[in-house]
């Protein structure tokens, strides 16, 4: 699990602001793949894709989510808040 950016829904402004200042980062870097986790619980999982793509679209790059993945099944998602691992495997290509 990689660390969470938000500890609880008082941190959500700046974690979202650091996961899209990252994404943008990695999506700048790279020519083909760009993987993005975040196990920050207050993040929903909606937030967070659009999030990606939109630091995608700002390193003019066009982002595709390929997978989607979240946490293992010892670790139910059993109702909305629950789900904290985002995981994104994503295809970048540029603009």
């Amino acid at each position: 699990d990689p660390p969470a950016f938000a500890q609880s829904k008082k941190d959500l402004k700046s974690a979202l602001r650091g996961y899209h200042m990252l994404n943008r980062f990695g999506a700048t870097l790279s020519n083909r793949y760009l993987i993005t986790c975040s196990c920050s619980q207050p993040v929903e999982p909606d937030a967070f894709k659009a999030l990606v793509i939109d630091a995608c679209l700002k390193a003019k790059k066009w982002g595709k989510i390929i997978i989607q993945g979240s946490q293992a099944p010892d670790h139910p998602i059993t109702s909305k808040g629950t789900e904290y691992l985002k995981c994104l495997f994503l295809r970048v290509d540029e603009i």
